[in-house]
């Protein structure tokens, strides 16, 4: 689609609801385990992955600046809309992707933030819902975490889903 299309798209979810009752599930429920002892989520398709970024505040904060900037979706097939939407609660973002051929655009809306700092763990983060227009129903966290017992810098993406 082109970017009149998009952005009409973009202007008709602003008022829309979102496509499941399970918000902010993935703020009571931090691993897919959790969620799998829930019998709240037993309809949901539950994925969780994670993988090391490095090490140190440098790693972090270069993690968290690319988390903002919505890197995750800056690929051949998939793109956000609109590109620069703030990371905080309330944004809605459009999802753009392209498989085989065929552009889909589904909607969802921020509905929290992590910015948590402890002696031990420094987090950054938000989750999105899936809006009445997404070809799926659920969430999706994105999580970076600054372990610093072992300096480690991890980014994790949960998400719980259903067709």
């Amino acid at each position: 689609p082109d970017e009149g299309a998009i952005a009409h798209f973009y202007n008709e979810q602003l008022q829309t609801s979102f496509s499941y009752r399970n918000i902010r599930g993935t703020l009571q429920h931090w691993t897919k385990e959790e969620f799998e002892e829930d019998a709240t989520f037993k309809d949901y398709n539950v994925d969780s992955h994670s993988t090391v970024l490095g090490r140190g505040s440098l790693v972090y904060t270069r993690a968290i600046e690319a988390l903002q900037r919505w890197q995750e979706f800056k690929l051949d097939w998939v793109s956000i809309y609109p590109e620069n939407v703030p990371v905080q609660e309330g944004s809605t973002v459009i999802i753009v992707a392209r498989s085989f051929g065929i552009h889909t655009m589904s909607a969802c809306k921020i509905t929290y933030t992590i910015n948590e700092q402890t002696e031990t763990t420094s987090r950054f983060g938000f989750a999105y819902e899936t809006l009445e227009t997404h070809v799926a129903s659920g969430e999706e966290r994105f999580l970076i975490e600054w372990n610093h017992q072992t300096d480690t810098v991890t980014f994790e993406i949960l998400a719980f889903s259903k067709p």
